[in-house]
């Protein structure tokens, strides 16, 4: 004898059964696409950047073709032109990078000149700001630090 049909689900109890693995897929989702950008970025981001700059340079490819240029030469010209600007910026960046790294010592000195001055001014208000002196004392002890572990030979500077 044929068991009798079982009584099928409430449509509240189906609803519930449902809707928590469609938010369990949609968290999971979320969680891979996440970390698929993630660990992907080594390799999106050079093509986010390609596709910006494609998109950045078409213009002045399609103004050399209607110049009668065939694609294949506008396409090199654009890319000559914007290898050129980007090397110059990159020496003119990297010159005044240089040229800081020269100035430096000279930056050094004038900031250390500063705080004498105004230590001599904490002295002659009669030592009224004990925390300035203070501050100018740790900061003058950092500077002779940093010259004694970049230049090691030299003496600390005489106040």
């Amino acid at each position: 004898m044929p068991s009798p049909p079982a009584d099928p689900p409430h449509p509240e109890e189906s609803e519930r059964l449902v809707a928590l693995p469609a938010g369990l897929a949609t968290a999971i989702a979320i969680a891979l696409v996440v970390a698929a950008l993630y660990l992907g970025q080594a390799i999106l981001v050079p093509f986010a950047l390609a596709v910006l700059l494609a998109f950045v340079l078409d213009p002045l490819v399609t103004r050399l073709r209607r110049a009668w240029l065939p694609r294949a030469a506008a396409v090199a010209i654009v890319i000559a032109a914007t290898v050129g600007v980007l090397g110059g910026l990159s020496l003119f960046v990297g010159s005044q990078v240089a040229e800081l790294g020269r100035d430096l010592p000279s930056y050094q000195s004038t900031i250390q000149k500063k705080l004498r001055t105004l230590r001599q001014a904490v002295v002659l208000n009669g030592g009224s700001l004990g925390g300035a002196s203070r501050v100018v004392d740790v900061v003058e002890r950092e500077f002779d630090a940093a010259r004694r572990a970049l230049h090691p030979g030299q003496p600390a500077a005489a106040d």
